[in-house]
């Protein structure tokens, strides 16, 4: 499996001590995203909320690094697909599924 440094390739800023205190202070330490700022739980609210069973498609406007798609399509067996406006986010997102 390949690493990938998602912080370095889409999101520099978000290594700041600055932002990581706010981001846990706010999301809590369990927060997946670098990007957008969303918990665990809330994530799995969507996941309720949606309805999504095996096989459903989803798709992820401004997807971003795509960690949000990953975790509804492996969490919930579906079809995750993204699109972004940013192609260094996209091709980061592209090797976060492999």
């Amino acid at each position: 499996m390949q690493t990938v440094n998602l912080r370095d390739v889409f999101c520099k800023h978000f290594k700041s001590d600055i932002y990581q205190n706010i981001k846990n202070r706010t999301w809590g330490q369990k927060s997946i995203n670098i990007a957008s700022l969303i918990s665990i739980e809330q994530l799995n609210r969507f996941c309720d909320w949606f309805s999504l069973i095996p096989g459903h498609n989803i798709l992820d406007a401004c997807c971003g690094v795509g960690e949000t798609t990953k975790y509804f399509s492996e969490r919930m067996q579906c079809n995750g697909y993204g699109i972004d406006v940013s192609l260094d986010a996209i091709n980061a997102a592209k090797k976060l599924i492999v």
